[in-house]
């Protein structure tokens, strides 16, 4: 029989009419058969995203925010939510495989097809220029493929199965990057060193231009990573998004997976472009409860603790430098909120002290028109609390509290 849940958590994104939900933990046997066997233990593979700016360049060097410019891709390519790892393994449990168009998680019938995923990203692509260009690959537009996304002198490898691949080094540093962002948003990969003629030509259709129609990739990729059964999760945040804008019930006590590690900062864009893969090997993602069983650790001491030790083995030196990195990246995104904030408040602030200045004003001019008195003189108001902050006063700050 499948299990039938019954939860008094508090709900995230919506108040439940009652204080216990009651749902389906599985549709059916085999839904729980699938679970048991193939979901319940697999790792995901966590989407990658950019920090983008509310400036016309985004925070980012023009081969990056020109592309996101021509496709429309402001909310795709945007840094994703944390996802909730139960909700995201109930979920590949009922996906038998490929074409299927909703998906049943908790009692709700989550529709995942093109126009859906589309929804989730704002997007409306009118033709897909790119399921044509990729359906009539001729050898001619192979070849011109590797002109555009590769350095000169790169040519196809055939693999005994008549796969056509190359080495992820023969990339174009600008391709390097959008390789990064398109292995875990929309043609997710675990190969390190080869790409696909697939994720070739894809880029090839990011850099030119060409409209892509991102729901119906990721709608096919969704069911083949299910009827796969081995092998990480993949999307598990756009999975996340689709239940919660359904109705699925989720709560606050559930595991997160946090996405601090997908985070594409201008440091990994130097490291792609130096030629330096952004990750090694593949790690489980980090989640809340691997957060909450371990002390905060200073960067700069576990990376020296990590290179001093001379029984460490590369393997362990990537490992610690890898989580030293998510760590970096962590704070980045915290860091990068804090600075939003701040200047919020200051924005607040002016607004605030403009108000208190006509305040001021109008209660003078109301006090000598009723009294015939001379009265004692209202102090100036200080003009300088309404100007915005000067870079180069933070500068000369910063200066003085480093002699100090």
């Amino acid at each position: 029989m499948p299990r039938t849940k019954k939860l008094a958590h508090k709900q995230t994104g919506r108040k439940p009419k009652d204080s216990t939900i009651s749902y389906r933990t599985f549709q059916t046997e085999a839904d729980q058969n699938r679970y048991q066997q193939y979901t319940s233990d697999r790792t995901f593979c966590v989407e990658k995203g950019f920090l983008l700016q509310n400036t016309p360049t985004m925070g980012y060097e023009e081969y990056v925010h020109s592309v996101i410019t021509t496709h429309n891709w402001k909310q795709f390519c945007a840094h994703p939510a944390d996802a909730v790892v139960p909700v995201v393994r109930e979920f590949y449990a009922h996906l038998a495989g490929v074409g299927q168009r909703t998906v049943y998680v908790r009692g709700v019938q989550v529709p995942i097809d093109d126009d859906s995923i589309n929804q989730i990203y704002g997007l409306n692509v009118a033709e897909d220029m790119h399921q044509e260009f990729a359906a009539n690959a001729s050898a001619e537009r192979l070849e011109s493929a590797l002109e555009h996304v590769c350095v000169p002198g790169t040519t196809w490898t055939v693999s005994a199965q008549g796969k056509l691949t190359v080495q992820w080094a023969s990339l174009t540093p600008q391709c390097k990057v959008w390789y990064h962002f398109l292995k875990t948003r929309l043609m997710p990969s675990t190969h390190v060193q080869r790409v696909s003629k697939d994720r070739i030509l894809l880029l090839d259709s990011i850099i030119s231009g060409r409209a892509i129609d991102v729901g119906r990739i990721i709608f096919q990729n969704l069911g083949t990573c299910a009827a796969k059964k081995c092998g990480s999760l993949w999307f598990p945040s756009l999975v996340t998004s689709l239940c919660a804008r359904n109705g699925v019930p989720m709560f606050d006590t559930e595991e997160r997976l946090l996405c601090s590690s997908g985070v594409i900062t201008k440091n990994t864009i130097a490291r792609l472009l130096h030629g330096q893969m952004a990750e090694g090997p593949t790690q489980p993602p980090r989640t809340q409860n691997d957060d909450a069983g371990q002390a905060p650790q200073a960067p700069t001491s576990s990376t020296a603790a990590a290179l001093s030790n001379r029984d460490s083995t590369p393997a362990d030196l990537i490992n610690s430098l890898q989580m030293l990195e998510r760590r970096m990246s962590l704070a980045e995104v915290q860091q990068y909120q804090t600075m939003e904030l701040l200047q919020q408040m200051h924005s607040q602030q002016q607004q605030y002290w403009e108000y208190a200045q006509q305040r001021d004003v109008a209660l003078k001019k109301s006090l000598q028109k009723n009294f015939t008195k001379p009265i004692f003189p209202f102090p100036e108001f200080p003009d300088g609390m309404l100007e915005p902050i000067a870079a180069d006063k933070v500068d000369e700050e910063d200066e003085d509290d480093q002699e100090a």
